[in-house]
């Protein structure tokens, strides 16, 4: 584990890969850790933000941005993606085997929309969120780093994305999000991404998470081997991480 200070009163952004060898992390653009893993991811249930993917584990805060890519990015493509913040797909992010990208700019209804596959401006992605016990007050039009975003109360809040084949990534996978926490119960782990956890369904996965000191941690699931990545910096409470 490394750890970075970065406790300034900024946004960051995380983002987090695994290609079948290795696991890293990168915040702001920069690798921070790498961890030796090898194997392949199965999960079967449906991808959860928000919450773990059975019951509880629930994110307090605010999420905006967040991607999921069936492949490894390089290191130059997530510099790339932070750098550039929120310009458009076509000038900012790589939609070479982008699965979902939510960007969560909805100011009503019960849907956090999917832009992973457009065509002629035309949404055609089948992985929309469904939002679950949402308040009037989930969308924030200016609380987001860029524009909206979607708050989540810690208690019962989450927006499941469904179990589509896309999701279902096998060998190499990359997870990024703009994260901004309200808090981190000690004894918690609040969940920003979950698919495949619930051991009741004997499936792996992947998630995103937070440890109760705001630790930031991504992990896999491989036929009941858990592995992780992560570093030892906090997150900064109040504030955007990514």
């Amino acid at each position: 584990d490394k750890e970075v200070a970065f406790a300034d009163g900024n946004w960051h952004h995380y983002a987090n890969t695994y290609d079948g060898a290795y696991m890293r992390m990168y915040l702001d653009g920069e690798e921070i850790e790498s961890t030796e893993k090898t194997g392949t991811i199965s999960g079967l249930s449906s991808l959860i933000i928000g919450r773990y993917d059975g019951t509880g584990y629930y994110f307090d805060g605010i999420l905006d941005e967040l991607r999921v890519y069936n492949r490894t990015l390089t290191p130059t493509e997530i510099n790339w993606s932070y750098l550039r913040g929120n310009a458009s797909l076509s000038s900012n992010v790589s939609t070479e085997g982008l699965v979902l990208y939510l960007p969560f700019n909805e100011s009503s209804g019960n849907l956090a929309q999917d832009y992973s596959n457009t065509t002629g401006g035309e949404i055609t992605s089948k992985n929309n969120g469904t939002l679950t016990n949402y308040g009037p007050m989930v969308y924030n039009a200016t609380g987001g780093k860029f524009a909206g975003a979607f708050e989540f109360d810690g208690v019962n809040d989450y927006v499941d994305c469904g179990n589509d084949a896309s999701l279902n990534i096998i060998e190499a996978i990359t997870v990024g999000a703009w994260v901004k926490p309200n808090n981190v119960l000690s004894g918690n782990w609040p969940r920003i991404i979950s698919k495949g956890e619930n051991a009741a369904e004997n499936v792996g996965g992947y998630a995103l998470y937070l440890y109760p000191d705001e630790d930031a941690t991504f992990m896999i699931y491989q036929s009941g081997n858990i592995k992780t990545a992560g570093h030892t910096q906090p997150l900064t409470i109040g504030e955007w991480n990514h």
